[in-house]
């Protein structure tokens, strides 16, 4: 949730949900995802809804609600099916 406001916060987000600093993260992370579904997680990071900030300026620049939720909608749908894919497909080569 805190990824929809600045997407730079996701992984400090993580952190905080772990209970853990900045040193011990990655060990924390490791334990809890797999290559491959890190893969997926940073994809579905990467395209999913963009910023509050680039949220807002869609709004103002089309001057409309249907096109900033259409902006949302396909960014989330973007990056679940990317997830998806990449997770299922490394699944269906054997990654993971």
């Amino acid at each position: 949730m805190f990824g929809i406001l600045a997407k730079e916060v996701v992984v400090g987000t993580l952190g905080v949900v772990y209970g853990v600093g900045e040193e011990t993260l990655p060990e924390v992370i490791g334990q809890h995802f797999t290559p491959l579904s890190a893969y997926a997680f940073m994809v579905m990071t990467l395209v999913y809804i963009p910023c509050v900030a680039a949220t807002g300026a869609i709004r103002r620049k089309t001057n409309s609600w249907k096109w900033t939720a259409l902006a949302i909608g396909y960014s989330l749908v973007l990056g679940w099916l990317q997830a998806v894919i990449i997770y299922q497909g490394g699944r269906l080569l054997g990654l993971g």
